[in-house]
């Protein structure tokens, strides 16, 4: 059912996740005179346009965004769309964290003392998506515990 609010709070959360996939970068890293990009598929030195090494973080953004999809369309079964829901909320943790933390370990992996972590809007949109699976979560309960109110009155 598409007209509830938890439908569209995990569409805003769909659509949070796959900014970063289509649109923006995570990270920009200075290191003195070179600036390094981390976005989901790569990492780039902005200065020679050569890629450094590849991410695969794309792979656990779209199993946030399969998850969510499914979860918006298992609308009928109310415990299994608060279980995946759930489960899109691990994966989304598991995934900021080892963005967070590949980027936290490339940059101490090198010796200079001038460099400087940006964070850009596709970590931004791609962390906030956190509350939009945790609201539609809590909608899916309340309709849940609507429907059970419902059924001890008949």
């Amino acid at each position: 059912m598409i007209q509830r609010i938890q439908t569209f709070y995990f569409i805003g959360a769909v659509l949070l996740v796959a900014v970063p996939l289509f649109m923006s970068h995570f990270f920009e890293i200075s290191f003195g005179s070179d600036i390094l990009q981390v976005t989901p598929f790569y990492t780039k030195n902005v200065v020679t346009q050569k890629i450094t090494s590849t991410n695969y973080s794309w792979i656990l953004q779209m199993v946030i965004i399969f998850l969510l999809m499914v979860t918006i369309f298992s609308f009928k079964n109310r415990k299994r769309q608060i279980q995946l829901g759930w489960i899109a909320f691990s994966v989304h943790l598991i995934s900021t964290a080892w963005i967070a933390l590949s980027t936290y370990l490339m940059t101490a992996q090198t010796s200079n003392v001038e460099e400087s972590i940006s964070m850009e809007m596709g970590f931004f949109s791609f962390a906030s998506a956190f509350l939009f699976i945790f609201l539609g979560i809590q909608g899916v309960r309340k309709d849940k515990a609507l429907v059970d109110s419902l059924n001890r009155i008949r």
